[in-house]
């Protein structure tokens, strides 16, 4: 559902924009999207990258005229190896199942001094913040949240997830254990959020 409402995005602002045509869909239709039901909708051409992969690597980003959305496993993404100049992931990489593996096939699909950028949550370094923060984090945002939405189990996740994930510098050596170079990271928001960055080895 998120990748369906992200699909409708661009051509919302493209309507904003008097004067100007739409631009097309960059993804080439796909044979299964006549084949399925309505309430399984296709994503922007592809159901599931799975069901498509040699189409998928088949495609070179520079014939790509616009965005481009797919389902897949972020563990093994149906992209040849060193396909991208930039990968890119903003507080979604604690969700996956193997860090370690996640890191590597970023790795992999990025072009030689390709680099990748993993904006995450992160735990302030001021005693005092930290302490307010986790005090919100923990007790206050589950409860407002299920009381809002009248489910407990997203807002509870959130802060566990957060908490159980390797920081900062923990995150810094992960990565450079997956072979990136020039890895590092910045705090935002007090600390609240750390972008880390690291670049595959230019040769």
């Amino acid at each position: 559902p998120m990748l369906l409402l992200a699909r409708e995005k661009p051509r919302r602002v493209q309507s904003f924009r008097k004067g100007q045509p739409r631009q097309p869909d960059s993804n080439p239709p796909c044979p299964r999207a006549q084949e399925q039901q309505t309430s399984q909708p296709e994503v922007h051409g592809f159901r599931r990258a799975a069901d498509d992969r040699e189409r998928l690597q088949a495609l070179a980003p520079e014939r790509l005229s616009g965005p481009f959305f797919i389902e897949a496993d972020a563990l093994q993404l149906p992209f040849s190896s060193g396909t991208f100049d930039l990968v890119t992931s903003a507080f979604g990489f604690r969700n996956l199942a193997n860090y370690e593996k996640g890191l590597q096939e970023i790795q992999r699909v990025l072009k030689p001094g390709g680099w990748a950028a993993i904006l995450e949550f992160s735990i302030p370094t001021n005693r005092v913040w930290r302490s307010l923060f986790g005090f919100y984090f923990r007790q206050i945002l589950p409860r407002v949240g299920a009381a809002v939405s009248g489910v407990t189990g997203p807002y509870q996740y959130l802060p566990d997830s957060v908490y159980a994930f390797p920081l900062r510098e923990k995150l810094v050596g992960l990565m450079e254990t997956a072979e990136f170079v020039e890895a590092g990271y910045e705090e935002w928001a007090g600390g609240i959020v750390a972008l880390h960055t690291g670049e595959r080895p230019p040769t």
